[in-house]
């Protein structure tokens, strides 16, 4: 039988693949350094990928993923569908009013940063930590305080369960029903005057 030659940019483009398979959020330097493939090859690659909607580029950092939308997604990265979704509203956003956003998920006792744009925005923010995977308390941040108002009662009864046996000092909150409703009760009225 006659040999058949391969494609080899599809031999690469399947590389970058696997190496992103191992390792699910990987920078183009992560990926050149595993594959030996030039950057400038790497990034029609990966432009080409992402068209095609198998990897995603994070907004937050810039470093890639599979997509959440393939069959090949990690089912331990649940919240990537929604930071996926996100990502372009939060761009939108930021190139309309210069200020960054970030999108924070429930994760147990925390809320979790999933994705942000604030390496898009050209104000200068002294945060302490911009990272995605970042967690906060729900009682004492304005995200958490926000979530917990707007989620559905059954919801906000579970996550408050949760938080009364914690042993988190800023989960204090958690055990004085009254406050806490009344805290929370003022939130829509808050945002409504921003």
């Amino acid at each position: 039988m006659p040999r058949v030659e391969t494609i080899r940019g599809l031999e690469r483009g399947l590389q970058v693949l696997r190496f992103l398979h191992s390792e699910p959020i990987s920078s183009l330097h992560d990926i050149h350094r595993a594959t030996a493939i030039s950057k400038p090859s790497l990034l029609r690659i990966l432009n080409t990928l992402e068209q095609a909607g198998v990897v995603a580029r994070r907004l937050a950092d810039g470093r890639y993923r599979l997509s959440a939308f393939t069959d090949v997604a990690r089912k331990r990265d649940r919240h990537d569908r929604v930071a996926e979704a996100a990502a372009p509203v939060l761009a939108r956003l930021c190139q309309k009013v210069k200020w960054p956003s970030d999108l924070f998920v429930p994760a147990g006792g925390f809320m979790e940063r999933r994705e942000t744009s604030v390496a898009h925005s050209p104000l200068v923010l002294l945060r302490r930590d911009e990272r995605v995977g970042v967690r906060v308390g729900w009682l004492m941040t304005g995200v958490g305080r926000a979530y917990l108002a707007w989620c559905p009662e059954k919801e906000r009864e579970v996550t408050l369960r949760t938080l009364r046996k914690s042993n988190n000092p800023e989960d204090w909150l958690a055990r004085d029903p009254r406050k806490l409703e009344r805290i929370l009760s003022e939130v829509p009225q808050r945002l409504r005057h921003t």
